[in-house]
């Protein structure tokens, strides 16, 4: 039992704590320089340099590609460099009842082309998309079939429909 003391002793007053906490430090350093992530995105080369873009233009243009598809309720956008490639992931909630394949298909594609065509991105990577949620609530499934027949209103329910009587009961007949 003493010799492990006089072990843990001769650990802690050598040198070996401080090389112990620089290690931890350059290994922190090292972490945090691979996860910084520039501000601005190289779009394209050209013979008087580089063109870039920033971040929040890309997210603009992403979040514009998701806002005219009515099936995509919210849409959150992260964007990552990864080997000089833009990598695109979009996180979006869908309105319920919408196809998850056909909205992402169509959700890339839109992405895509706008990033090629309007900022003339060449470097482009993944553009992966995450459901997150679904908003909206869908129809009752008898709603859906079309052995329900239609419901026919007389023309007295019609006026009290118009009228809209509030919390009071409508009288039926």
């Amino acid at each position: 039992m003493e010799t492990f003391q006089n072990a843990l002793d001769h650990l802690w007053t050598g040198p070996y704590p401080w090389i112990g906490v620089g290690a931890m430090l350059l290994l922190l350093a090292m972490w945090l320089r691979a996860r910084h992530q520039p501000s601005t995105v190289v779009a394209f080369d050209n013979p008087d340099g580089q063109v870039k873009v920033s971040r929040s233009a890309i997210n603009e243009l992403a979040q514009g590609a998701t806002d005219s598809m009515s099936e995509v309720a919210k849409c959150v956008t992260r964007i990552k460099t990864r080997g000089g490639r833009l990598n695109v992931e979009l996180r979006i909630k869908m309105v319920t009842g919408s196809n998850l394949s056909e909205v992402s298909l169509g959700l890339q594609n839109r992405v895509k082309n706008s990033l090629r065509n309007n900022l003339g991105i060449e470097k482009l990577g993944s553009i992966e998309v995450r459901l997150t949620g679904f908003i909206g609530q869908s129809k009752p499934a008898y709603l859906h079939t079309e052995h329900t027949p239609p419901v026919e209103k007389s023309p007295e329910q019609e006026e009290l429909i118009e009228e809209d009587p509030g919390p009071e009961e409508v009288e039926r007949g």
